[in-house]
């Protein structure tokens, strides 16, 4: 019995029970706080989408359609050349709309003249004349370049009334940049969402510049009018979605944005196999 006793004592303690799950839970040690908050930051929507994963389109204000100047806001007045061209008038001026620049004033303010004027003659009564500043002049929304005819603009008011309707243009052509949905995607570095909709635009415009030029070779050298037209209208939407990509890359000469394009392009496949 003795012995059995001294054995006992000298056998080791039995190992401790295993946790339960809620003491094992209570035991975890805590995540380090970079990890945590590395965590929290991937989990939270984009700031710059707000988790949609496209943002408003610049070029035409998120409406989807361009200005009537496309991708310039104002009437170009150049005031070497612009004595010759031809103007409309959105508002009556001295009962007239369609006017001719006869003459110029350039600025000169060192001698206290601080804007440039434009001398303008109504086109069916030479006899009136107006002063107009060139500033003015730039603003669609008071002048178009141009004789316009009255299918060409949007009006606003009674005709009949002294100073007659007021013109308003037309809305542009369809954003080439957005296609006209208003939005594009978002830029915002590590939005995974706008890196997606970036490749997939990028897909559809190869696509699409792919069908044009390949439908460009195969009417190459017809002398129909019809397709002549089409020539033309390709022709100037590929210049268009050009255009587009400079924009959406930011410029800075071909070098710049063929890198730009490059750097985006390696962290849209980095951020996707993430």
């Amino acid at each position: 019995a003795a012995a059995a006793a001294a054995s006992a004592a000298a056998a080791p303690p039995p190992p401790p029970p295993p946790p339960t799950a809620a003491v094992a839970a209570t035991a975890a040690p805590p995540a380090p706080p970079a990890a945590a908050a590395a965590t929290a930051a991937a989990a939270a929507p984009c700031k710059g989408c707000g988790g949609t994963g496209a943002t408003p389109c610049k070029p035409c204000a998120g409406t989807g359609n361009l200005t009537p100047g496309g991708f310039h806001a104002k009437n170009h007045v150049d005031m070497k050349t612009v004595v010759g061209t031809n103007w409309t008038a959105h508002r009556r001026t001295q009962g007239w709309r369609h006017f001719e620049a006869i003459g110029k004033s350039p600025a000169d303010r060192a001698n206290g003249k601080p804007e440039a004027l434009v001398q303008l003659a109504a086109t069916c009564d030479r006899d009136i004349t107006v002063w107009v500043p060139a500033k003015e002049m730039k603003d669609r929304m008071l002048w178009s370049a141009g004789w316009k005819q009255k299918e060409e603009l949007d009006w606003e008011g009674d005709a009949n009334t002294p100073g007659g309707a007021v013109a308003r243009p037309k809305a542009g052509a369809v954003c080439v940049v957005c296609e006209g949905a208003g939005a594009v995607p978002c830029a915002r570095k590590g939005c995974k969402l706008g890196l997606e909709r970036v490749i997939r635009q990028k897909e559809v415009v190869e696509k699409t510049e792919r069908q044009f030029k390949r439908m460009m070779q195969a009417t190459k050298g017809s002398d129909d009018t019809d397709t002549l037209d089409r020539r033309r209208r390709m022709k100037r939407q590929l210049k268009d979605m050009s255009k587009a990509a400079e924009e959406v890359t930011g410029g800075g000469g071909a070098g710049g944005t063929r890198r730009k394009k490059a750097a985006a392009d390696r962290e849209a496949a980095a951020a996707l196999a993430a």
